[in-house]
Formats: structure tokens, C-alpha cells, sequence
């Protein structure tokens, strides 16, 4: 009987995360968010009190920046998921099968 799930290092990191939410990166990307919007309002204020409204094609380069690696970070984690969950669905049919296999010896 298989006891466990054969997951390269990616998939197993994406299901400790659902097991231990404390292994997300939630507070990161909350650090790194405010973190941006701190930098493009500084950029704001600068182009309001200098007067030169270039400084906000900086705040638009940083948030074109922002959302590049939030999507290179969600195609990253939607081209794990497909793979682990067909692992997980072809464990729990073996698991099926199984438990068929006993129900049926018991009945005997």
C-alpha cells in the first residue's frame, strides 16, 4: 500500500502552505505592496511640489513592475496546482479502489 504522494520540491511547497498557512508569503506581499505604494507616493508628492509630472511615469513604472511579478508569481503557482491536484485525484481512486477491494474480502 502507497503511503504517501510523490511531489517534486515546488508542489510540496504549494501544499505545505494550504497545510501551514504560516509558510505563505501573505505577509511579504503585504510588506512588498506597501512597500510600493510608499515609493509612488513619494514619487507623487514630488511631482505635485516640483511641478514636473514626469516623476509620475516613475510611479507607473513601479506599478507595471508590481504587477509583473504578481503575475509571474500567480502563472507560477497555476502551473503547479494542475499537477498536484492530479496526483492527489489518482491517489484517492487507488485509495477507492482499496477500500472496494476490503469491503468486498469482508463481505466474503
Amino acid at each position: 500500500m502507497k503511503a504517501t504522494i510523490d511531489l517534486t520540491p515546488d508542489e510540496q511547497r504549494i501544499v505545505d502552505i494550504y497545510l501551514d498557512p504560516s509558510l505563505s508569503r501573505i505577509p511579504r506581499a503585504i510588506r512588498l505592496s506597501i512597500q510600493y505604494a510608499i515609493g509612488s507616493g513619494i514619487f507623487i508628492v514630488l511631482a505635485i511640489w516640483k511641478q514636473e509630472p514626469l516623476y509620475a511615469l516613475v510611479v507607473y513604472g513601479v506599478f507595471l513592475l508590481y504587477m509583473l511579478l504578481r503575475i509571474l508569481g500567480a502563472k507560477r503557482a497555476s502551473d503547479i496546482m494542475p499537477s498536484v491536484i492530479r496526483k492527489y485525484e489518482k491517489r484517492i481512486r487507488e485509495l477507492e479502489s482499496e477500500a472496494a477491494e476490503l469491503q468486498s474480502a469482508i463481505e466474503r
